[in-house]
């Protein structure tokens, strides 16, 4: 299932997002690459990560937001 981010506003996603992804890295993460659109490779050197652990979290992150969508 992909998210259409036209439904919500860019500050109902941040609300929907601090409410259901518990961890903050893992939601700095989350917006990074939904709503301030960075590349998965941006986002590692952001956070001194390796691509293959941030595109983990952000699929386990979004499979999370769509059970509560």
């Amino acid at each position: 299932m992909d998210v259409d981010l036209t439904s919500r506003s860019c500050s109902e996603w941040k609300e929907f997002i601090n409410e259901w992804c518990y961890s903050a890295r893992n939601r700095e993460i989350l917006v990074d690459r939904l709503l301030n659109g960075y590349t998965y490779e941006v986002i590692a050197e952001l956070h001194d990560m390796s691509v293959s652990q941030i595109k983990r979290i952000v699929k386990k992150e979004l499979d999370n937001l769509i059970k509560h969508l």
